[in-house]
């Protein structure tokens, strides 16, 4: 459980600084300040999020899609 979270907040960690450091080279890019690249970091950030809890999902149903797939082919083969 502990485990767990500690590499959730790893993971986020590392995520936001990634996503801090995109920001702020865009920011520099366009000439603007650390405002700027702060929310930059924030959309960026928001973004990962959404892109891995999707992929994670995904793999999670098709995970269980597959596992019953293989529960029923089993259960077709044995009966």
């Amino acid at each position: 459980m502990f485990a767990c979270l500690y590499v959730c907040m790893v993971a986020w960690l590392q995520v936001y600084m990634v996503a801090w450091l995109h920001g702020c080279m865009v920011a520099w890019l366009h000439g603007h300040g650390c405002m700027v690249a702060c929310l930059y970091a924030c959309m960026l950030v928001w973004l990962y999020v959404c892109m891995f809890v999707c992929l994670y999902a995904c793999m999670l149903v098709c995970l269980y899609v597959c596992m019953f797939v293989c529960l029923y082919v089993c259960m077709f083969v044995c009966l």
